[in-house]
């Protein structure tokens, strides 16, 4: 994965930017790699920016509000809210496989299942655990509650 970040509020700004994705673009070529465009996105942060296009062989680059990077969910308001959505949805979802295929419910299998599966998935390699003083992502913590209650 190839990333180019720079502040860009002029359009002056925006050429260091453009020549950047022009360089990279030429690398490719010498090296005899394409990239495929279709798949690049341009994401604009921040107050007070333009919203320039920018182009890489010729094409005009999308424009996205949000980006799945790595698992993460990157917005253009650089909010956490969409992410711990994201990550409380398949919290849930795993949840829901477990009420819906686990027969004979105990507290200690549950209660392992939900640690090895739901906990390690959704907060860890997803990032809640970083942004869990946000309240959304406090809703992950429950998923824990309603294993629980499953294996009533």
């Amino acid at each position: 994965m190839t990333k180019i970040f720079g502040k860009a509020i002029t359009p002056s700004n925006r050429l260091p930017l453009q020549l950047d994705l022009d360089a990279l673009c030429k690398w490719a070529e010498d090296w005899q790699m394409k990239f495929n465009v279709s798949k690049c996105k341009v994401i604009h942060t921040g107050p007070g920016n333009t919203n320039g296009s920018y182009f890489m062989n010729g094409q005009l680059l999308n424009s996205v509000t949000e980006h799945k990077d790595i698992g993460v969910i990157i917005s253009s308001n650089l909010k956490v809210a969409d992410h711990c959505h994201y990550a409380c949805n398949k919290a849930n979802k795993m949840l829901g496989i477990f009420k819906r295929t686990i027969k004979h419910r105990n507290i200690t299998v549950m209660v392992q299942l939900y640690k090895s599966l739901v906990s390690w998935s959704t907060a860890c390699q997803y990032g809640v655990r970083i942004t869990a003083k946000t309240r959304l992502c406090l809703r992950v913590s429950t998923a824990l509650h309603k294993a629980l209650f499953f294996s009533l």
